[in-house]
């Protein structure tokens, strides 16, 4: 069936908007981050702003004190954070048993402004799969979270139980996706506002 072609407007503005916000937004990426910056004691410059920074496992966490970002997944989290259209709500960095076996997968749970934006994601992740770049399949999935409205997603490992890689390769996996996902995703936006401009010239 032929897509509507309101519909086709809509989701190229929201796809637009996220190439807008990734490559023309100079705020910083952790909400609310009034640090002064090294270079000149701003309190609003980005140009020191990364995953590795000190302060970025508190500022994006909704409790700083008791739970700041763990340090194995704080680096998806922030590259969740750069798209500026995904707001983080929880994450795990993943943690095995006593006995060593992998016990919690390493996840980020997160909502979006639109429902491109976890499509996107999810190409991007298959993309990654398919080339296999990382040790194990990773996925977006729709959660459940009882105190919003809105719907949650979140990114994980799809894992075989028959082949459950080590928890040190899945972050590995991590610190992959925490360095890439900002400029394919745009990338991918990008192909696809082409793909739906053709298909918008074609009904003129």
């Amino acid at each position: 069936m032929e897509p509507d072609a309101n519909f086709v407007r809509q989701s190229r503005q929201d796809l637009a908007y996220l190439v807008h916000e990734v490559e023309n937004n100079g705020s910083r990426p952790c909400p609310g981050c009034v640090v002064p910056c090294a270079c000149s004691g701003s309190p609003t410059c980005g140009c020191r702003c990364s995953a590795e920074c000190e302060y970025a496992p508190r500022q994006m966490s909704s409790d700083p004190d008791d739970h700041p970002i763990e340090p194995g997944i704080v680096g998806l989290v922030y590259a969740l954070e750069t798209l500026r259209v995904c707001q983080p709500c929880w994450s795990c960095e993943g943690h095995n048993d006593p006995a060593g076996a992998l016990h919690k997968l390493p996840k980020v749970w997160f909502f979006a402004r639109s429902v491109m934006y976890p499509d996107l994601i999810a190409e991007y992740l298959a993309d990654l799969g398919i080339a296999r770049k990382l040790a194990s399949p990773w996925q977006v999935r729709v959660v459940r979270w009882d105190d919003a409205l809105a719907t949650a997603y979140s990114i994980e490992p799809r894992i075989d139980r028959h082949d459950v890689p080590p928890l040190g390769r899945l972050r590995a996996d991590i610190r992959k996706l925490s360095r890439t996902m900002k400029y394919e995703i745009a990338g991918i936006a990008r192909r696809r506002i082409a793909a739906l401009d053709r298909f918008l010239r074609a009904r003129r």
